[in-house]
């Protein structure tokens, strides 16, 4: 179901799908920057019904009229408001790509709001390869050439063999009209470029499951052993696929995030 809460002067668009009181909240990645979840109910209700049978589901897009200089800490700080707005107390929280980031400072701040945390394909800034895909990205939106962004992210995101079978649907791609809110994914990919959380990210004390693609050619796969590395509680699941093995592994990546939740 798709909702609005509203907190002074911020407008919140956010799903919710799923019964019971083990809650999971999922903050999503830059996607998020084309468009928020407003609406998108029965797709997401339908594509994540193995979360929605185990949890009461809540997904959380960044509010609408964000401030040009809007950073990942604001952005997770926003996420408390929502949070405490709504009485929700000791949850799962799903950080994706930019959402992990997001999910990051929450972590740290607010740790004891937390049962376990899942950082999936997600970055903390210590590494070049995010920050030279999302300068690409930038110059994209700024020319507003929809399809170049849209083609660009698919051929980062997936691995080659699915990528054989994108490809030829991508001249289509050039007859479409791109909906795309061109303010709010600059906004949000300025933020990904200056998220930095590599000298803190060690302050994370809840149990932490962190999730990476060796082929991840968005943010590399250096950043998921080094979170490893300095989040003292956590386990490191390593995919043979890229950024978007959420979509070419979805059964193990599922599964892989339910059982370490639920245990």
């Amino acid at each position: 179901m798709s909702k609005v809460l509203k907190i002074k002067n911020d407008i919140f668009d956010y799903l919710t799908f799923g019964k019971g009181d083990n809650i999971l909240i999922m903050i999503p990645g830059l996607d998020d920057g084309f468009s928020s979840v407003k609406g998108k109910g029965l797709i997401f209700s339908h594509s994540l019904k193995k979360f929605k049978k185990n949890f009461k589901v809540y997904i959380i897009s960044r509010k609408r009229n964000m401030p040009k200089n809007y950073s990942t800490l604001d952005m997770a700080n926003d996420l408390n408001n929502f949070i405490e707005k709504l009485n929700i107390n000791h949850f799962n929280l799903l950080g994706t790509s930019m959402g992990g980031a997001i999910a990051q400072y929450f972590a740290i701040n607010h740790p004891k709001k937390l049962k376990k945390l899942c950082l999936a394909v997600t970055f903390t800034g210590k590494y070049d390869t995010l920050k030279y895909i999302c300068n690409y990205w930038k110059k994209l939106a700024q020319e507003k050439n929809g399809y170049e962004l849209m083609k660009s992210s698919s051929e980062y995101s997936y691995t080659e063999n699915e990528l054989k079978k994108q490809r030829k649907y991508f001249p289509l791609m050039k007859l479409l009209k791109f909906n795309i809110n061109y303010e709010r994914f600059l906004i949000q990919i300025n933020a990904c470029i200056n998220h930095n959380t590599e000298n803190i990210i060690h302050k994370i004390n809840t149990p932490t499951l962190i999730i990476g693609g060796k082929n991840d050619k968005i943010v590399g796969n250096k950043e998921a052993i080094f979170m490893n590395s300095e989040i003292k509680n956590s386990l490191l699941y390593q995919s043979e696929y890229g950024h978007a093995l959420m979509a070419e592994e979805k059964q193990n990546y599922e599964n892989t995030i339910i059982n370490f939740f639920k245990e």
